[in-house]
């Protein structure tokens, strides 16, 4: 068997994240996961003799997924099966007050079925930023210190936003 390359080195994606296990199909085609950790949908990249390759998602927006193997089982249909990983993070709130440090119980605060994550009260203490995956991409979010009228701050797309932090006049 000859396994000399039949044509040009060719780049398929433009992600800085790194593709983990890109599957083979017969038709010449790959599978593979894209996107950032907690995000990663499943790919497809069909490849002609001349212009470009073309790319389709191939599963729900935020599915995590990872590791796909194929199959087929009869001979023809093509199956694919993947790991999902899935995780719900939320943002808790715990009071503690009195001289003593009287606690009053751990409840959640900022949930969503998305992930909530860094959370950073403003200096005045009125408003929380955290990042969340509520849009599809990890973006920076804030809202009152009560949890309510959260808002979208940033539209970065595949770029990270994480670890909010407030100016000292808590403008920014």
């Amino acid at each position: 068997r000859d396994l000399k390359p039949t044509g040009p080195m060719m780049r398929i994606s433009e992600s800085p994240s790194p593709e983990f296990r890109p599957v083979y199909l017969r038709d010449g085609s790959i599978l593979y996961p894209l996107g950032a950790p907690g995000l990663r949908t499943l790919r497809r990249t069909k490849f002609s003799v001349v212009g470009k390759p073309s790319s389709e998602v191939i599963s729900a927006p935020g599915e995590d997924v990872q590791q796909p193997t194929v199959g087929y089982p009869d001979g023809r249909r093509l199956r694919v099966v993947y790991v999902r990983n899935t995780s719900d993070t939320n943002i808790w709130k715990l009071r503690l007050d009195g001289p003593d440090g009287d606690v009053e119980g751990a409840a959640a605060f900022i949930a969503s079925t998305h992930a909530d994550e860094t959370p950073a009260y403003s200096p005045d203490g009125k408003r929380i930023a955290f990042a969340s995956t509520r849009s599809g991409q990890w973006e920076i979010w804030n809202c009152s210190a009560e949890a309510k009228d959260c808002r979208q701050m940033t539209r970065l797309g595949p770029a990270l936003s994480r670890n909010p932090a407030w100016s000292r006049d808590g403008k920014w």
